[in-house]
């Protein structure tokens, strides 16, 4: 059971909960934050007080009251007029994770809402509650026309469905909201002063999947490290450059530490002895693979405290305070650095993908590796692994497109009020699209380094984490042999690196 609002929210905990069905509840400290700002907010109502989202309206109609006594008409209205995105809905784990996100910023005691819209959040979530989110829609500035799906459906409109708790469970078809409600025996939500607004306005669907994709990152940068060892092996490359003196004298920051990990997966190997590299200087990809792959630790390390102050801090305008008590207007849901963090990600991902590719290339490249060329087996006309590699360019150009960054503009919105936008979500988005195609580059660099280090003759003096690597490719792909298409192992293989427990880091 995780407990919202009793400790730091981490990513970790945002994919469990999203992935393994973990239950939470609201911490004693949260709820108690969450009454009292709630009673705050519905004090400063009962006096009439001037307050955005509470007794204005919304956007270029912040100058027209709402009525005395239509608080829960507006909060719905305010809801209903929002949920109106577009395109494919978001992955189970995805809609879980941004609603674990929006319960988690709410324990903070700074939005307003009611006590009763943090229960429904969180019985939701522990009930596998699946609202049918659409996933275009968010310009960053808060994800608000995503978001009120999810607001909306706990108010028992829109769709949703039980979700799987796992991937390969059959999903039932989207009902009714208030239908699936009924069914986990949930009440509808009945909102409240501030719950339309604080249920929309906040950017967690984009914090909820960049903490997933810091998650599934951190996973498969430790992945690409084995990958690249065993293609170390298979090349018979130099290890000097993973030298800690060659590190040192140019502190590159996460260059030692990744130089150190390939290390540690070459350990009890033939290569890590004196005289056992073929060649004076490798080519790039394998000299220059620790401060290559030491990009994607650094881009990690940068996005993860903005993941980490959207979960546990506030984004809500305005924003509630207590002692002294004061409602205060906030520009705290703009998140232009959580999107340049993501955008950084991206391109650290891209060159990774494209060593990959390149030290996959130097394996097949005879006059390179004293390899058979391209790999070709002894089967009469075999191509080798020639044609995959037309695959990886075709993936590579993917990536490429993926890594371009959104676009950066001021927008005249709202008669002028909502005039800067940081496509978040977008980021975030393109992001994790990109990292399934660094996925398969990963996947098709230990499946050509499986062979080479089979051609090599060295499977025997591998090292101990290269040697359970390269069983592991074998258990999803064999030897090549006569020629066959490898399009179906490869995604298998790339599919088992999506386990954490498949494949050695």
């Amino acid at each position: 059971m995780l407990r919202i609002g009793a400790a730091a929210l981490t990513p970790g905990d945002v994919a469990h909960v999203a992935r393994n069905g973990g239950d939470v509840a609201l911490s004693t400290a949260a709820l108690s934050r969450v009454e009292t700002s709630h009673l705050l907010v519905s004090a400063a109502v009962e006096r009439g007080d001037l307050m955005y989202g509470l007794t204005t309206q919304l956007g270029e109609r912040v100058t027209q009251a709402v009525p005395p006594g239509h608080q829960h008409d507006f909060a719905l209205a305010t809801l209903r007029a929002r949920a109106n995105a577009l395109g494919a809905p978001l992955a189970y784990d995805v809609a879980r994770a941004a609603m674990l996100a929006r319960l988690s910023s709410l324990s903070t005691g700074h939005s307003g809402v009611s006590p009763a819209a943090a229960q429904t959040l969180t019985a939701c979530l522990n009930a596998d509650f699946y609202p049918r989110v659409p996933s275009i829609g968010s310009l960053g500035a808060s994800d608000l026309c995503v978001l009120a799906h999810i607001g909306l459906a706990l108010c028992g409109e829109g769709e949703a469905r039980i979700g799987p708790t796992r991937p390969e469970d059959r999903a039932e078809p989207w009902r009714p909201a208030r239908e699936v409600l009924a069914t986990v025996g949930i009440p509808p939500l009945r909102p409240g002063p501030k719950d339309g607004l604080a249920l929309c306005s906040a950017s967690s669907v984009s914090v909820g999947l960049s903490a997933l994709l810091a998650v599934d990152v951190e996973l498969l940068w430790r992945q690409s490290l084995t990958a690249a060892a065993l293609a170390f092996e298979g090349f018979r490359a130099n290890l000097t450059p993973l030298d800690p003196r060659a590190a040192a004298v140019r502190p590159v920051p996460g260059q030692a530490k990744t130089a150190a990990a390939l290390l540690r997966r070459l350990r009890g190997g033939a290569l890590r002895r004196a005289g056992a590299a073929r060649r004076l200087q490798d080519p790039l990809s394998l000299r220059a693979a620790a401060p290559i792959l030491a990009v994607v630790a650094e881009a990690l390390a940068r996005l993860g405290p903005h993941i980490e102050a959207e979960l546990n801090g506030s984004g809500d305008n305005p924003a509630v305070f207590s002692a002294p008590d004061v409602i205060v207007s906030t520009g705290n849901f703009q998140t232009p650095g959580l999107t340049l963090a993501l955008e950084s990600l991206a391109q650290a991902m891209a060159q990774a993908g494209a060593s990959a590719v390149s030290r996959a290339a130097c394996l097949m490249t005879g006059r390179l590796s004293g390899l058979p060329h391209i790999l070709a087996s002894d089967e009469p006309g075999s191509s080798g692994f020639a044609p995959l590699m037309k695959v990886a360019d075709s993936v590579l150009t993917e990536i490429r497109h993926l890594s371009q960054p959104v676009a950066y503009e001021s927008r005249w919105r709202a008669d002028g009020i909502e005039d800067e936008v940081a496509q978040t979500l977008l980021a975030a988005r393109k992001a994790a699209d990109l990292l399934v195609h660094w996925r398969r580059l990963v996947a098709l660099e230990l499946m050509i380094a499986a062979e080479a280090v089979e051609r090599a003759g060295v499977i025997n003096v591998l090292g101990a984490t290269t040697g359970r690597a390269y069983a592991a490719v074998r258990e999803n792909v064999t030897r090549l042999g006569a020629d066959r298409p490898l399009g179906g192992e490869l995604e298998q293989l790339a599919d088992t690196l999506l386990a954490r427990d498949e494949l050695p880091v």
